[in-house]
């Protein structure tokens, strides 16, 4: 007679390499929100460098703005004076010479 053989059944073992399915779930779902937190802190600082090119654009044309030119800021009566005085000066250097 032959001795019957016993079978084991073998365990159903999950594969080493896969995690169970909420977990992964959970595991997606982070690196989503660390995708979201990273495309939003680069849309902050994206923001940031448009607004300090738009700061920069504003004072470069501020530079070539002419704006309305005064006329050397002295009034006519000012500057008739300040003719006068210069002849009476250059009049004494004159007479000095002669």
């Amino acid at each position: 007679m032959r001795p019957t053989r016993v079978t084991r059944r073998k365990a159903k073992s999950r594969p080493t390499y896969r995690t169970p399915v909420r977990r992964r779930t959970l595991f997606r779902m982070l690196k989503r929100l660390d995708v979201v937190a990273i495309l939003k802190q680069q849309l902050r600082e994206a923001k940031a460098n448009v607004d300090g090119l738009h700061h920069a654009v504003r004072a470069l044309e501020r530079l070539g703005r002419t704006g309305r030119r005064r006329s050397g800021g002295i009034s006519a009566a000012g500057r008739k004076r300040i003719a006068l005085a210069q002849r009476k000066r250059w009049a004494k250097i004159r007479a000095g010479k002669k």
